[in-house]
């Protein structure tokens, strides 16, 4: 009858570490699909209108925003749906739904196109800042684009 009891204590004991290594493993995995993604130029955070979207692993974030921050004017043809930038001596010409886009009328594949989400046109916005000349960064951790303009 000793021995009964023994068994038991080991179960119970053995429940126990087994419950909390699964709640430490928990705990340590990221929640980052629920985390906000933050757009930072030059040490700022941009406020955006409608959040930052993660689409076959490139973040879009609102165009008009991305460009003014990295100091570029921001064009809108309403008919052909095509946006035109300028910054400086580069232009860049994009096109809702459409890979392809023009760097001072030089034709670049995009991985993803521009697209309308929430009434707001959506950029690649790794694409947009080194087109136009700034280093970009991306931290999982925090789930934060860092744009740097130099010039």
């Amino acid at each position: 009858m000793h021995g009964g009891r023994g068994v038991a204590k080991v179960r119970t004991t053995s429940s126990v570490v087994i419950m909390v290594a699964v709640i430490l493993l928990l705990c340590s995995v990221p929640i980052s699909a629920s985390q906000p993604i933050s757009v930072l130029v030059n040490g700022r955070t941009l406020t955006l209108d409608v959040p930052p979207v993660i689409r076959d692993g490139r973040t879009l974030a609102p165009l008009r925003a991305i460009f003014e921050a990295l100091g570029a004017s921001v064009e809108w043809d309403n008919a052909t749906r095509t946006i035109i930038s300028r910054r400086k001596d580069k232009s860049i010409v994009l096109q809702i739904d459409s890979r392809t886009a023009r760097v001072n009328n030089f034709p670049i594949v995009l991985s993803v196109p521009p697209v309308i989400i929430g009434g707001r046109t959506m950029v690649p916005v790794r694409f947009i800042a080194e087109s136009l000349g700034a280093t970009v960064t991306w931290d999982e951790r925090t789930r934060t684009v860092s744009v740097q303009m130099y010039d």
